[in-house]
């Protein structure tokens, strides 16, 4: 009976593990009314330089690792040509009407927000994006976009003729922002990639003098320190490289740690307001006043310059721009290995014995501990971080799964998948059940020979 038990028990697991793709269909997911996370912009290009960014419509902080992107690579959920699908998950947290931005390429920072690297793969040709929260049947927003005009369905957006040109929803300062406000097109206007030109459609009449409109999008009210820093306008974000916790004598701890950034841009960046922040919990940190980044180069700020040293047990380093947007993060280490940097190298952070303060990082030229390697990952990987690339993001650990499929269940499927399993029992126990019914003819037998 024990092992019936199990079959029965493998064929219920089977029937639970179907039930997310029975019950969730993208087609018929319903808007929940408060719309707490909103889409704000996207771009779909044919290469990388795709991003999207997402808005918190709420008083309250939002813990993103409740959130999801799924990614259709049609308009129409409910056609034949849908053949792809992508689940997507975020990390971090996002402040009250801040913005999100999930990214995978160099992206400017006009704007308080939180920017998360990932591999998008958008077709370019059409598409839909739904924001869920807290499980795949709760819809926040969603957008659809297709390469040419589309009548049916309605609310599919156009995507810009220009390169450059990415979709935007048309919000207006002081007006409450809603799933249902319109989407525009527009394209980064002159030299200042934060002001923002809306593109003239065909089918829309110019206004008199065919002036196209300027959207600016870093105003005042965005960024209370705008002024002390226009000059960082269109410029991608620095990124912290390299962490130096547990210097090995003669050098001390008092006097050599160190936390180096990197300037990605042929530009100065001034850091002026901008703060880097030390320790687990980020209880240390240290505001720049006057310091500066050269183009293209790397910049070490030492204990004795900042008065930030860095724990040798565990800690991480971020960097925050002067409206406290997180712009660079590193991922969390345990145990600093004494004379050994924290270092970004290629795509990864590792434990590397050649310190470069100021220069290319360099990988350890130690050979690996195969008894330790694998403690050491996880330890290291342990705590879900973002940080910003040299091309202007902050990676996170989020990683994509794929949805099996996109449509619901047949019926008879499961009840298919119950036949089988109750066909399974019956061959698994079929002496088990001959034995039985020879016991119970003979029992009948036994009977009416009694009787007579």
């Amino acid at each position: 009976m024990g092992k019936l038990r199990r079959i029965l028990a493998l064929a219920v697991f089977i029937l639970l593990g179907c039930y997310d793709l029975l019950i969730y269909n993208p087609a018929t997911a319903q808007n929940v009314p408060t719309s707490t996370i909103l889409i704000g912009q996207i771009k779909i290009t044919s290469s990388n330089g795709q991003f999207v960014s997402l808005y918190n419509n709420t008083n309250a902080e939002i813990d993103m690792s409740t959130v999801q992107l799924a990614y259709y690579n049609y308009y129409d959920l409910t056609s034949s040509k849908l053949t792809t699908s992508r689940y997507i998950a975020l990390s971090g947290k996002l402040a009250p009407h801040n913005y999100y931005l999930v990214s995978d390429g160099a992206m400017m920072i006009c704007y308080k927000m939180t920017v998360n690297a990932q591999s998008l793969g958008f077709s370019s040709t059409a598409g839909t994006v739904q924001v869920m929260q807290n499980g795949l049947t709760n819809l926040l927003d969603s957008v659809s976009w297709s390469k040419t005009a589309v009548v049916t369905p309605a609310g599919v957006q156009t995507s810009p003729s220009s390169t450059d040109g990415f979709l935007q929803r048309a919000w207006v300062d002081g007006l409450s922002k809603t799933a249902n406000d319109p989407w525009i097109s527009v394209t980064p206007a002159g030299p200042d990639g934060c002001d923002l030109q809306t593109q003239i459609s065909s089918s829309t009449t110019p206004a008199a003098g065919g002036t196209p409109q300027i959207v600016k999008t870093i105003t005042p009210s965005d960024s209370a320190n705008v002024a002390a820093n226009t000059n960082n306008i269109g410029l991608v974000a620095p990124e912290v490289t390299e962490l130096f916790p547990n210097p090995a004598a003669p050098e001390t701890d008092d006097g050599d740690e160190f936390i180096e950034l990197y300037n990605p841009n042929d530009a100065v960046f001034n850091l002026t307001g901008h703060r880097i922040e030390a320790g687990t919990s980020y209880s240390r940190g240290y505001t720049f006043t006057k310091e500066t980044l050269q183009p293209k180069s790397y910049a070490v700020f030492k204990i004795t310059d900042t008065n930030l040293q860095l724990s040798n047990s565990e800690g991480q380093v971020r960097l925050l721009s002067p409206e406290g947007t997180t712009l660079s993060e590193t991922p969390a280490y345990e145990d600093a290995p004494e004379g050994e940097s924290w270092s970004i190298i290629g795509d990864s952070w590792q434990w590397t014995d050649n310190p470069t303060p100021g220069a290319v990082n360099l990988p350890t030229s130690k050979l690996p501990d195969a008894s330790k390697s694998s403690t050491s990952a996880s330890k290291t990987a342990k705590k879900t971080t973002t940080k910003a690339a040299s091309n202007g993001s902050s990676s996170g650990n989020a990683e994509e799964s794929e949805l099996d499929d996109v449509a619901p269940l047949h019926p008879g499927i499961l009840a298919g998948v119950g036949a089988a399993a109750v066909a399974y029992a019956i061959y698994e126990y079929r002496s088990d059940m001959a034995n039985r019914i020879f016991q119970f003819r003979r029992y009948l037998r036994n009977r009416r020979t009694a009787r007579a």
